[in-house]
Parts: structure tokens; sequence; C-alpha cells
């Protein structure tokens, strides 16, 4: 085999163009992810939730025919990268993918993804990007790493809050992974300054969080772009999924 040769790497689907839902939970309280649950439900929204860690909801989504709870470790000053993984390991013992929280990440811990059984990796954000294919990060096939596109925190943090032509997703190539976050669906928030000034001193308030909710702003984003969505496919998929799917894994 060439291992030079990117056609080694690089891995070809039936359908290149697919859009992909996530969520990082980063320690949102139960009521906050079983609100996205709920509104996944109405929309038809099959996704990865990336945990955080244990609860009773989780445990229960982890059961859920539409979802996939994949785990989200946090190794900001963490002294044992391999222990932090076992002990997730051991709260989410079917997980499949993996995505770090703010995308720590080194050549070590990938490898240890793959020793400890994960077959998806989505460390890697590429916003807007074209053509973004997932690759195998090691030569034996055993970790797919998949980036993902669009990230709500990146979005709100560009300026005024607006939603764009989703339509013209259908002429940019290649596979477009969005990643949302409950707390910022449940405010339906519209900026990180509503989100640092608002609501990150009243993370866990859910009766406050309520009262704070924004008119317009992510969740109305998610609405739409579920509509495009399925005008360009039939269905949406979790990543393990789309991975078995396509790589039979």
């Amino acid at each position: 085999m060439n291992i030079f040769d990117p056609k080694n790497k690089l891995v070809e689907l039936k359908n290149p163009n697919e859009i992909l839902i996530t969520l990082d939970i980063d320690w949102a309280p139960d009521p906050v992810i079983e609100y996205c649950v709920n509104l996944l439900d109405k929309l038809s929204i099959r996704a990865t939730f990336f945990a955080t860690h244990a609860s009773s909801l989780i445990s229960n989504i982890q059961s859920m025919d539409n979802f996939e709870v994949g785990i989200h470790p946090n190794f900001f000053n963490c002294k044992d990268y391999s222990k932090h993984l076992d002990e997730m390991r051991n709260d989410f013992p079917h997980a499949k993918s993996v995505r770090s929280h703010g995308l720590f990440s080194s050549s070590n811990i990938f490898d240890l993804y793959r020793k400890k059984g994960f077959a998806i990796s989505s460390d890697i954000f590429i916003p807007y990007g074209i053509n973004i294919k997932p690759f195998w990060r090691n030569r034996n096939g055993s970790l797919l790493v998949i980036p993902y596109y669009w990230e709500d925190g990146n979005y709100m943090g560009d300026g005024k809050f607006n939603i764009p032509d989703f339509s013209r997703l259908e002429y940019t190539k290649g596979i477009k992974i969005f990643n949302f976050h409950p707390i910022h669906l449940f405010t339906n928030a519209d900026s990180i300054n509503f989100y640092n000034d608002k609501v990150k001193n009243i993370y866990h308030d859910v009766d406050k969080l309520i009262k704070i909710r924004k008119s317009y702003g992510i969740r109305n984003f998610l609405e739409e772009l579920s509509s495009t969505i399925f005008s360009f496919q039939n269905e949406t998929r979790t990543l393990f999924e789309f991975s078995r799917s396509a790589l039979k894994l």
C-alpha cells in the first residue's frame, strides 16, 4: 500500500454532502438536556450527544432509537488521560464516538481513543469547510476522524444574529456536521455576550434560565435548518449510524 496516496486515507461516501447533527452536553442540567431531546424528537432529527457526565436522563438517552451517546472528555488540568477515559468508558460502556471538551487533543490521546475501543473521533473543527471528508487516523483503519463544519458558539461570535439562506448548503460540497450546545438551545441564545453576561452565572438554575430566554436565536436556527436538511436528504443519522452504513463498522 502506498501510504502517501490520499485515496488510502480518505473515505468515499454514497452521499458526500450529508448533514449531521451533534450536541456537546457540557455539564448542562437534566431539564436542559431533556428540552433538547424533545426538540429533536419534534423535528424528527437523529443526533449524537457528547456527554461530559453521567445522569439518569443521559442513561435513558442511550436506549432511545433516535440518539447516540458518545463521550466528551475534559482533558484540561487532567494528569492521567488514560484513567479519565477509563472512567468515562465505565459510565458509557457502549460509546463509540468521542469529541474532547475544547478540542483538547494530541497524538497520544488519539492513540488512547483507538486502544480503548472508540471508533469515531470528531475532534477537528473546520468552520464552513469545503469538501470535508472522513479520514482514517491510523494506518490500520481503526479510528475514523469526522471533522465538523459548524458550531453555535462560533457562529454567535460573528456579530449580529441572523439565520442564513440554508438552500446554499446544496452547493457546498462535503460532510457538514452542525454542532449545538443544550444550554444555547434552551435559552435560545443569540450571542456569546448574552451567554457570558446572563447565562453563565445561573447555568444550573433552570427557572432563572427560562425567564431570560431570547425570542429569536439558536433554537430558531436549528428549526429552520431541519427543514432544509429534509429537503436534501431522506433522514438524519447519528455519527455511528453514518459510519456503520458507509464503512460497515
